[in-house]
């Protein structure tokens, strides 16, 4: 199975990333960062042109409690 999993160097990206891999699946990944596709999904919108059999979004805002209304619409 060819999977693409954004959100991948966080926490749950990476457990997802590793046990899929283990399984013998394909994994490509998504995030801002050190990623087989880079993109910051609060400004882009990535042009994927490859098929994937699923697309796990585990990326997210974490390690922040909201303090203001500003903060509350990002997450």
């Amino acid at each position: 199975m060819n999977i693409l999993i954004t959100g991948v160097n966080g926490f749950l990206g990476k457990i997802l990333k590793n046990n899929f891999i283990d399984a013998g699946h394909q994994v490509s990944g998504l995030a801002r960062s050190d990623a087989d596709m880079n993109v910051d999904l609060r400004h882009d919108v990535p042009d994927i042109n490859q098929k994937y059999d699923l697309v796990i979004h585990a990326a997210g805002k974490a390690h922040m409690v909201p303090s203001n209304e500003d903060e509350v619409k990002a997450f």
